[in-house]
């Protein structure tokens, strides 16, 4: 069977097709991130959000927020071997990332690894968890 002239197995599926979504969004959240966007953040991050950082402490959006509004400050962040797996309304989506940047004046440059939690919610897409693990500190 064919759609719009492409062959079954060429045309993608609904994985397919939120995949690419969910790395569009994890490029935005590293972008907004990076630029300290608390309004794009506020829109990628879900209300019930939580934050696991690598020293183990858990934060909620708002304490996340505010950390990333008073004591953040970013250089660049790199992301490399992003993965995505979908289940449903549900994504995960983990990758490495490569970080040059401050929080509370301290450097937190080095190699971290992380994954995200997504959920579809009213036809979008929004981390509902974060966890990163520091894989080499430079």
């Amino acid at each position: 069977m064919e759609a719009q002239g492409l062959k079954r197995s060429e045309v993608p599926s609904r994985n397919g097709v939120a995949e690419r979504e969910l790395r569009s969004l994890d490029r935005r959240l590293s972008q907004a991130l990076l630029r300290c966007d608390t309004k794009a953040l506020s829109d990628l991050i879900a209300d019930d959000y939580t934050f696991t950082n690598p020293l183990g402490d858990v934060a909620n959006k708002s304490l996340l927020m505010t950390g990333i509004d008073s004591a953040l400050v970013l250089y660049s962040v790199d992301t490399k071997n992003v993965k995505v797996c979908v289940y449903g309304d549900t994504a995960s989506v983990s990758g490495n990332a490569t970080v040059v940047g401050q929080y509370n004046k301290q450097a937190i440059n080095g190699q971290y690894r992380y994954s995200d939690v997504y959920m579809k919610r009213d036809g979008r897409w929004q981390v509902v968890a974060t966890q990163a693990v520091c894989v080499e500190r430079r």
